[in-house]
């Protein structure tokens, strides 16, 4: 199983190189936020044996650890049995059980992956990238995938990200999963094919300019905010 999950502001027990040996041997979960709780009760009820939780599962303060599983999202949610989406908790303090709708989960960039990554979901199921994945021809899947990445862009850049830098990590695993269907390169943000009708992608609303150096200035990932 996997977990999708809000961080809040709130501290909470995470994996360091410091108690990475302990760590190894037991984790309490009396330690464990209502949140990892809740999602490892649905595991046990599930008869699955493991869970994934990045937190606990990624060294929080290793740049080593974090730059190497982060490009192995796709492998972990696409693999998964399920995934436990807790998507109405704002932090790990207000449990998985709550309700659906208008959920905060939903509007973080690393769970858009995520969500359609995963083979299951508790409660979602993304029609239009299952569309693409079982088109026939090759100039279907190509076209398809096209419409696919379009559409996952205007929802994924209205989501919100704790750190700038996660901008095109955080989709990584959706642009890897997508192009063997594009048939062409990843160019930080847009595809080789038909790159010039890509380059005419705006920001809705007002303009931002990023911190720090995302992409090159052509590419959307180089501006924060919906395009």
């Amino acid at each position: 199983m996997t977990l999708s999950h809000c961080w809040g502001t709130k501290k909470f027990l995470t994996l360091t190189t410091n108690n990475l040996e302990n760590s190894r041997q037991r984790i309490s979960l009396e330690d464990l936020t209502r949140v990892f709780q809740d999602a490892i009760h649905v595991t046990r009820f599930m008869g699955i044996d493991y869970i994934w939780i990045d937190s606990l599962c990624i060294i929080q303060d290793s740049p080593e650890d974090w730059a190497k599983e982060s490009l192995l999202m796709e492998d972990v949610y696409s693999n998964s049995y399920c995934n436990i989406a807790a998507t109405h908790a704002s932090s790990g303090e207000d449990g998985c059980f709550d309700e659906v709708t208008n959920s905060l989960l939903l509007q973080r960039a690393w769970v858009f992956q995520e969500r359609i990554l995963a083979p299951r979901v508790l409660h979602f199921a993304p029609f239009m990238l299952n569309k693409a994945l079982h088109a026939k021809s090759a100039s279907d899947r190509r076209l398809a995938a096209r419409i696919t990445w379009m559409y996952l862009l205007n929802h994924y850049t209205a989501c919100k990200l704790t750190l700038e830098s996660d901008r095109l990590i955080a989709i990584s695993g959706l642009a890897k999963l997508l192009q063997p269907m594009m048939g062409c390169r990843y160019l930080a943000g847009p595809w080789e094919d038909s790159l010039v009708a890509q380059l005419v992608w705006s920001n809705h609303g007002e303009s931002l300019r990023a911190t720090t150096y995302q992409a090159p200035s052509w590419s959307w990932a180089s501006r924060p905010g919906k395009i």
